[in-house]
């Protein structure tokens, strides 16, 4: 691979270096001042694009390379209007929008497409793209003094991918540190229930916030439907079965030291099971014993069921709505809902670019309503 230098001469482009545009006469003609690039443009300083990406490329050797902020936002345009490679590098040759955001002269030639593939590639590669434009977000939401809440909602969403299939994680530590990172201040987290689970629990008891995640039913009612749940008798300390007959004995159930709740098991009188009048669904035929098992809830379990059952759990839950609307925007708005390329870093350089768009337009709305 050629080694490139960023642009132009060497010190063109770095960073810190303002960039004036000789056709800026002819942009405010005809991009005018409520164009969403426009706005993006004057809102964002993208030299820190140049910043992150310098080691990547050659000062002072190999040929001439489109500026890297650029092409950069090349990228921006893709998921801001849903648009293909060879699409976004057609439009630049006649909307003067396109030229202007990308801060090219009317007459300059047009990129390959395939360059953008490269710069992917290439350029992008491990260069921490997700952390780097959500602090970047947060950072210009901070200055404009838009952000104002300690809460944080956490949600997943399904793509299509063109990429070998993986098992599904959900991750709450780590979104939670990178956005302390980024400048963020959080006393509530709130999230679905496949983040309750007991080391996240743990976690937001040791990090002082509340974490207003649903318990899974398995854990507060069991895998049974409400009728088919037996009654616990508090006095004998034992449930008893809808034909009225009481467990006679119990025994506790699951390894030490696994992270999951262990099991209490109680155990009916099978001589009783074999003629009960109800026993059909409920007695096996040819069983040699009857059981009802009920999960031992820990410690984290109970006093987050006691949370979720308060008004101020209800009323948090309530906020969930407002991740959801942003991941339906995401989709159909600017392409997350499939791949545009093939492999997970091609997902996931679709996907940052689209939430850093979405993330500035959803600013730029907000400081309208200021005004």
């Amino acid at each position: 691979m050629n080694s490139i230098h960023i642009g132009g001469a060497p010190n063109d482009f770095k960073p810190g270096n303002a960039y004036v545009n000789p056709f800026a006469t002819i942009y405010d003609i005809v991009v005018p001042k409520d164009n969403m690039l426009r706005q993006i443009n004057e809102l964002v300083d993208f030299s820190f694009i140049l910043e992150e990406l310098k080691t990547k490329y050659c000062l002072d050797n190999g040929r001439k390379a489109v500026p890297p902020v650029r092409m950069f936002k090349y990228l921006l345009l893709k998921a801001i209007f849903e648009l293909s490679d060879i699409d976004v590098v057609e439009r630049s040759k006649y909307d003067m929008s396109f030229n202007y955001f990308l801060t090219m002269a009317p007459e300059d030639s047009l990129i390959d497409p395939g360059l953008l593939t490269k710069f992917r590639k290439l350029r992008l590669q491990d260069a921490g793209l997700l952390d780097m434009l959500i602090g970047k977000a947060v950072e210009i939401a901070l200055e404009k003094e838009i952000i104002k809440s300690s809460t944080i909602i956490v949600d997943a969403t399904h793509t299509k991918a063109r990429c070998n299939q993986k098992s599904p994680k959900e991750f709450l530590q780590a979104l939670i540190e990178k956005s302390q990172e980024a400048g963020m201040e959080i006393d509530i987290v709130i999230g679905d229930t496949v983040y309750s689970e007991k080391a996240n629990l743990q976690y937001a008891k040791k990090e002082t916030f509340q974490l207003a995640s649903r318990l899974n039913p398995q854990i507060t009612q069991g895998g049974r439907v409400k009728e088919d749940e037996f009654e616990f008798n508090k006095d004998a300390g034992k449930y008893v079965c809808k034909a009225g007959h009481m467990a006679i004995r119990k025994a506790r159930t699951g390894k030490k030291n696994q992270g999951k709740n262990h099991r209490q098991k109680y155990y009916v009188d099978i001589e009783k099971c074999k003629v009960c009048p109800i026993r059909e669904g409920c007695y096996q035929e040819g069983a040699k014993s009857k059981t009802y098992s009920v999960t031992i809830k820990s410690n984290e379990h109970t006093e987050q069921e006691a949370f979720q059952n308060s008004e101020e759990f209800k009323k948090l839950a309530r906020e969930r709505y407002k991740i959801e609307a942003k991941n339906s925007e995401l989709k159909h708005r600017h392409g997350y809902e499939k791949a545009s390329s093939a492999g997970l870093f091609g997902m996931e350089i679709q996907g940052v670019t689209a939430i850093f768009a979405v993330n500035l337009m959803r600013i730029i709305t907000i400081l309208k309503e200021k005004e």
